[in-house]
């Protein structure tokens, strides 16, 4: 089946900060736990292009549970091939260009810690509805 290209392109992606910390277990019964995940994003609009930042945290409370503590900044810079009206255009950000940049950190996740002590570690399927919802309540997007 041919695919009919989007609109909305993705022309640029960096991680601008990256760290990644192993909480190992002091006895050998402890096992990587679940981790809570924090997550906050901003769009940026500029000229022709929209900047899109990602922020990725994960164990960072002041408890770190065994497993991975880390915190991930990425940008990715959007464009549209051709004007449309502004709700579509906030749409296919939100729930286009959002999940692209989700993907990409999870797959950066990924291979940095392939080489963990953990082993690779996937960032678990996330509710966009959820987390656009949620920025929502704190912020004009």
């Amino acid at each position: 089946m041919k695919i009919k290209k989007s609109i909305l392109t993705l022309t640029e992606f960096w991680i601008v900060e990256s760290n990644l910390v192993s909480i190992l277990p002091l006895n050998e019964k402890q096992l990587f736990q679940d981790i809570d995940l924090d997550i906050d994003f901003d769009i940026l609009e500029a000229d022709e292009y929209f900047k899109l930042v990602l922020k990725i945290e994960g164990n960072k409370g002041k408890k770190k549970k065994v497993g991975y503590s880390f915190t991930i900044v990425s940008e990715g810079i959007f464009n549209f091939t051709k004007k449309i009206e502004e709700k579509e255009m906030n749409s296919m950000l939100l729930f286009s260009a959002l999940p692209m940049m989700i993907a990409n950190i999870r797959g950066y996740l990924a291979n940095i810690t392939a080489y963990a002590p953990f082993g690779k570690y996937l960032l678990p399927s996330i509710d966009m509805k959820d987390l656009i919802e949620s920025k929502q309540k704190t912020t004009q997007i």
